[in-house]
């Protein structure tokens, strides 16, 4: 009993050690939206970048498609 106590508990703390340094770094996020024509074309482009700053061009339209960007902590 002893024994199979102590397997326990030293895998549940080789668990606990393992999973705090394991942690993933910290992943932001930028977002982007491609406005369309009728035919599909992109004619305007907005997007907020990883490190906050905004590009826009083009013209605004109903037909938007939204993307994100994936920010690694180099990104910002």
């Amino acid at each position: 009993m002893r024994i199979r106590s102590a397997c326990i508990l030293g895998l549940a703390a080789a668990l606990a050690a393992g999973s705090s340094a394991a942690v993933a770094p910290d992943i932001g996020r930028g977002d982007w939206v491609r406005y369309l024509d009728d035919a599909g074309n992109i004619v305007g482009y907005h997007a907020i970048h990883c490190d906050g700053t905004p590009e826009f061009w083009g013209k605004p339209t109903r037909n938007a498609v939204p993307g994100v960007f994936l920010c690694g902590p180099g990104d910002t």
